[in-house]
């Protein structure tokens, strides 16, 4: 029988959890129909016969929940493990960010980061210093085509 808190597989005459010590005798009960084992429902006199009360068949039937991180449901995917690798579109944006490659170590520098969030592979900082010299060189460039802009605009008027 497994325990309703732990769900620690205990002895079907043990009394309480070997692990957290709830009690069995209750939530045995419950779980199994009835205390005859023939898997119906027990009556109220049955439930009465045995000393189970409503709030007792509240805190069987919904136990506090623990949180058990080698047992959560929840954990589906295992962590990346961290690899002796370099993410090789980490060291390109950087690259491409020293060299002024705009739009491309933007776009290289945000796949490097998701596949190192996926793969556990190195090259963090690379990647964010050539997404930060791609957006910085982008800003440059945005600037200049303003400044470049109104220069020309200003001549024209001048005539």
């Amino acid at each position: 029988m497994n325990c309703p808190t732990c769900h620690t597989p205990n002895d079907r005459t043990a009394r309480s959890c070997s692990t957290c010590g709830t009690s069995l005798d209750k939530a045995s009960t419950l779980q199994a129909g009835n205390a005859a084992g023939t898997g119906r429902r027990m009556t109220i006199a049955e439930r009465r016969a045995a000393g189970i009360t409503t709030g007792a068949i509240a805190e069987a039937a919904s136990p506090t929940l623990t949180f058990d991180p080698d047992r959560s449901p929840l954990q589906r995917h295992p962590a990346p493990q961290a690899s002796d690798r370099t993410n090789i579109f980490a060291l390109t944006s950087m690259i491409l960010g020293f060299l002024g490659g705009t739009v491309l170590a933007i776009i290289f520098g945000h796949v490097a980061k998701s596949q190192i969030r996926r793969t556990g592979e190195r090259g963090t900082g690379m990647a964010t210093a050539g997404l930060i010299l791609g957006y910085f060189w982008t800003s440059l460039l945005i600037i200049y085509v303003i400044w470049l802009f109104v220069a020309i605009n200003s001549m024209r008027g001048s005539y």
